[in-house]
């Protein structure tokens, strides 16, 4: 109410002569006053929503969980208008129950009570989780069986995108261990000891649920290269530190400079950075699928261009031609007669390309 007041002149002037009693600060007046403006918004979407250029919206929904672990469900309709594609919110359901069933029937109920049709709806996009995609068993699907009529169904590309970052720097070794590591870093340096001591860089916490906090997580990193270097060597002569903090100082410094942190880090931040603003645009309302499909290629091949870049190609060594070559492999004078199935794979070095025969079973030659 305080807040509202310094923005509204005429609530703040009618405000003046409202009874020192009336603060209106009590749950129940807090409520409705966020349940009136909710109506608000909801009506002037509503209004908007009945001068589309057609009737037909897309249906979009997400859940999500607050702090109490309790979910909650979004529900977005997105329509033309003005041949300009719009997407509203228009709720956010608490969910009691997690199956697909009930989450189909709370769907439709809310669009009946907010007075939108379920016939209107012409496509659904949810993300990938199979209580949302399943083809038999999930929301897609269920919901199709209850309009009993084909609607049909996307997978967020902004989800797929997340999914396809998280899964590759999981699956790559390097990149695993260089997240581990930042997160160990992260511990490390919010210890109340470094705070209080130790001008600490401010490290970001990697949410799983996001993939772009990969990306800030290895910028902050890399950024603050020479601070985390600096402090760590000083912690591990620290004498007035507790011994295990020194040990963990001592071995985080020794990790990363064994497996070439901050390398892998400068790399991580080229790579991730060039889907940074594709996350934006498919996040953007304005866009459709097929700028998203678009932002999608162009998104791949920046990728292409970077594996072919100059930049990362190694020189391989000088060979010595000084150094003596091994000696040619010949045939055993007692295998002459015999018929080679299978090699043991090794190479001449006069011929790299050809593996000369070797004997793991030898049938005699037939003689007349």
């Amino acid at each position: 109410m305080e807040y509202t007041l310094e923005k509204d002149e005429k609530l703040a002037s009618i405000a003046k002569g409202i009874p020192n009693n009336a603060k209106y600060t009590s749950k129940d007046i807090q409520n409705e006053i966020i349940q009136t403006l909710a109506d608000m918004v909801l009506f002037e979407v509503r209004k908007k929503y009945e001068s589309a250029d057609s009737a037909g919206f897309c249906l979009k929904s997400d859940g999500t969980r607050d702090r109490c672990n309790v979910g909650y469900l979004s529900v977005i309709i997105r329509f033309v208008r003005n041949s300009m594609p719009e997407e509203h919110l228009i709720g956010l359901l608490d969910l009691q129950q997690l199956d697909a069933e009930y989450i189909t029937s709370e769907i439709l109920l809310h669009l009946s009570d907010a007075d939108y049709s379920a016939d209107s709806i012409l496509s659904q996009c949810y993300d990938g989780a199979s209580v949302m995609s399943g083809v038999r068993g999930g929301v897609q699907a269920l919901l199709q069986k209850r309009l009993d009529r084909y609607v049909p169904y996307i997978h967020c590309y902004n989800h797929q995108l997340h999914l396809v970052v998280v899964h590759a720097m999981q699956s790559e070794p390097c990149a695993k261990r260089f997240f581990s590591l930042s997160s160990s870093l992260y511990n490390f340096f919010h210890h109340h000891y470094m705070l209080n001591k130790h001008d600490a860089p401010c490290l970001n916490w990697r949410l799983e649920i996001r993939w772009t906090s990969h990306y800030e997580v290895t910028r902050c990193t890399v950024d603050n290269q020479e601070q985390i270097l600096s402090i760590l060597s000083e912690m591990t002569e620290d004498d007035d530190a507790a011994v295990d903090l020194c040990t963990e100082a001592s071995g985080l410094l020794c990790q990363i400079k064994r497996h070439h942190f901050f390398e892998i880090g400068k790399f991580l931040v080229r790579v991730l950075g060039v889907l940074k603003p594709e996350n934006a645009i498919l996040q953007s309302q304005s866009v459709d699928l097929c700028s998203a499909s678009e932002v999608l290629s162009a998104a791949l091949d920046s990728l292409k261009n970077i594996r072919e870049d100059d930049c990362w190609v190694v020189s391989s060594p000088a060979v010595d031609e000084s150094h003596p070559t091994k000696r040619r492999r010949t045939m055993s004078k007692y295998l002459g007669q015999s018929i080679v199935l299978s090699t043991l794979g090794h190479r001449d070095s006069g011929d790299p390309t050809i593996s000369p025969p070797s004997v793991s079973e030898k049938i005699p030659a037939q003689h007349p």
